[in-house]
């Protein structure tokens, strides 16, 4: 089971950052549920084989960010939305009027992105738990920085072939908002994951 853990942490790895260049939500919901999943599924063994959990720096923020985020769809009186996030209580006053304001609002104006926030951090947390369980054994990190390092440099050879060929259509398809469609890279998209993955070559 730890093998298939390994196995999946190194395909989000690797994964994760194409994600962000699609078009569609179904490779960020891969990455999200895959993930929390991953997570699960160690914790799951780990139970099983009583083996020990490392302590994971950071996780007490971590964890106070997610409810930071939750408590924003909480229902709360108008007065106190006022006092706490004054424009959010002018956009409500717009919407509704001054005499017609629920009797519990959120702060959170769009409740869906919220909730979209909410599970995108935390599975986001999910990962860098699992980075820390997993990575604690030099040779895995070892491993793992070889596959990062040599990952790093497809993505710059495919910059240059798609400079060469001036056809990005031709390796990622069309450019139109459709579920399999994808993009290129962005520039500096690209340039952050290369200053984060130099450090491993």
């Amino acid at each position: 089971m730890r093998n298939t853990v390994s196995l999946a942490f190194i395909f989000l790895l690797v994964f994760a950052p194409l994600a962000f260049g699609t078009t569609g939500l179904w490779a960020l919901t891969i990455t999200e549920s895959g993930a929390v999943a991953a997570l699960l599924v160690y914790l799951l063994g780990r139970r099983q084989r009583d083996a020990v959990f490392y302590r994971t720096p950071g996780l007490v923020p971590l964890i106070l960010f997610l409810c930071y985020i939750l408590a924003q769809l909480l229902p709360l009186p108008a007065g106190l939305i006022k006092f706490i996030s004054p424009a959010t209580w002018q956009l409500y006053h717009a919407a509704f009027g001054p005499l017609s304001l629920p009797g519990g609002i959120s702060i959170s104006i769009d409740k869906k992105a919220t909730i979209a926030a909410f599970f995108r951090f935390s599975a986001y947390a999910a990962f860098y738990v699992l980075t820390i369980q997993l990575l604690v054994r030099r040779e895995r990190l070892k491993k793992t920085a070889a596959i990062v390092a040599v990952f790093a440099v497809l993505p710059a050879l495919l910059a240059i072939v798609l400079k060469l060929t001036s056809a990005p259509a031709a390796i990622y398809g069309p450019r139109s908002s459709g579920l399999f469609a994808f993009r290129a890279p962005e520039t500096l998209t690209f340039a952050g994951l290369t200053v984060i993955l130099l450090p491993m070559a």
